[in-house]
């Protein structure tokens, strides 16, 4: 039978989405960085690109991402 994409994909977006919203807000609390800042961080570090132009520059921030 075939699937609805929702009901193959839903779960894995809402997952993947939900990490990119906590790993944004604990960035941007971490390392005192706007929102925006503390997004383009997390794309570049799920995608594994890893410009380096962002890093983290606290020791918490260090040891969590």
């Amino acid at each position: 039978m075939t699937r609805s994409i929702f009901e193959k994909y839903g779960v894995p977006l809402s997952l993947l989405g939900i990490l990119i919203v906590v790993g944004t807000i604990t960035f941007s609390i971490i390392e005192g960085r706007p929102l925006e800042d503390s997004f383009y961080y997390m794309i570049t570090v799920l995608t594994t690109v890893g410009f380096g132009d962002i890093t983290p520059s606290t020791t918490l921030g260090k040891i969590h991402f």
